[in-house]
Parts: C-alpha cells; sequence; structure tokens
C-alpha cells in the first residue's frame, strides 16, 4: 500500500522518527556531560545545546509539515531487541516501518554529522 503515498510523505514520516530519536539520545548525553568530571566541560555542553536547539527547531517543522500533509507517527513497538517497528498513518493510509536497531543507530548519526557540520561552518 505503501506504493499509493508520495516518497517524500514517507521520508518525512522517517526524518521525524530520527529526529525524536536523535534529540532524546543528546538529551541523555548532555545530562552525562553535566555529571562528568571532564575538564573541558563547557566546549562539549555548548556545542551539545546548539545541536539540540538546531534539532528541536527542525522537528518542530517537520511536525508542522506532517499536520499539515496529514502525516501521523506512532510510538515505537520493539519486537525483539535488534528490530523496531513504527506504525504511521498518512491521509487514512496505514504502513510500518520496520527498522534494524543498528540502521536507526546510523541514521542518527549521519544526521548528527550533519548538525555538526552546521555548527562548525558557522
Amino acid at each position: 500500500m505503501s506504493n499509493i503515498l508520495p516518497t517524500e510523505d514517507i521520508n518525512i514520516a522517517d526524518q521525524y522518527i530520527i529526529l525524536n530519536l536523535l534529540i532524546d539520545t543528546l538529551e541523555r548525553e548532555l545530562k552525562s556531560i553535566e555529571a562528568s568530571t571532564i575538564r573541558l566541560q563547557k566546549p562539549y555542553l555548548e556545542l551539545t545545546e546548539n545541536i539540540l536547539r538546531q534539532g528541536r527547531k527542525e522537528l518542530i517543522a517537520t511536525k508542522q509539515l506532517m499536520r499539515k500533509k496529514g502525516i501521523r507517527v506512532f510510538d515505537k513497538t520493539i519486537r525483539n531487541e535488534d528490530f523496531w517497528d513504527y506504525k504511521y498513518l498518512i491521509r487514512g493510509y496505514e504502513g510500518n516501518f520496520n527498522y534494524l536497531k543498528y540502521a536507526l543507530k546510523m541514521k542518527m548519526e549521519k544526521r548528527l554529522m550533519e548538525f555538526f557540520n552546521l555548527a562548525m561552518s558557522k
């Protein structure tokens, strides 16, 4: 049934999932950095906070676009320790993302590198 849906809409739902996971991960990392005893803590905190700000802005824009296009993504279902499923609804058509957990991690790392490149170019 996903053949009926535009690839762009499916990519928006995928991007939402990746951004959401990345922001959650970075928020946990921020707490770890704050609790750590590293000597140069401030630059790591500032970089992480800047990337979180960028990610949150992008997530807000993605949510607005999803609302406009009638796209909903539901919470993950953990099938087993290696696979996560996300159900989505696009203008009445149901679909399912089946992710290998490590593939999600790689997508998150790729997206994080894009944020790093943006932060470094400023």
